[in-house]
């Protein structure tokens, strides 16, 4: 890919990260005073988001050096994720997000900004 259109994907992740881990921190706040309902709203939205900045990430791995992910963990992740909505366990999903996905999201923010 170009330089130019990895610059502009950089720039889109850069501007996405903050409002994917607010709603991410919104959802979790849900999840934790029993507004599930609220909460599996977004999560479709959330998990769209989450594979959109890994894909973006991932596709402009050569113009930003070493990639701070690690695929087979976040893949991993994912499937944790699915399992613990599908045991309708809420306190693992609020847990893992916030304590996982947050950690990952944030080490990719401050890895972005620090690039040209």
């Amino acid at each position: 890919m170009g330089k130019k259109y990895d610059q502009e994907i950089l720039a889109s992740i850069r501007e996405y990260l903050p409002k994917l881990i607010s709603g991410i921190e919104s959802a979790v706040d849900s999840l934790r005073s029993q507004e599930t309902r609220k909460a599996l709203e977004v999560f479709p939205l959330i998990m769209e988001g989450l594979d959109w900045v890994i894909k973006a990430f991932y596709n402009i791995s050569e113009y930003i050096g070493n990639s701070v992910l690690d695929k087979s963990r976040l893949v991993d992740l994912t499937k944790e994720l699915l399992e613990a909505l599908e045991n309708e366990d809420y306190v693992l999903l609020a847990d893992m997000f916030e304590y996982e996905v947050l950690e990952i999201l944030t080490t990719m923010k401050d890895y972005t900004e620090t690039l040209d």
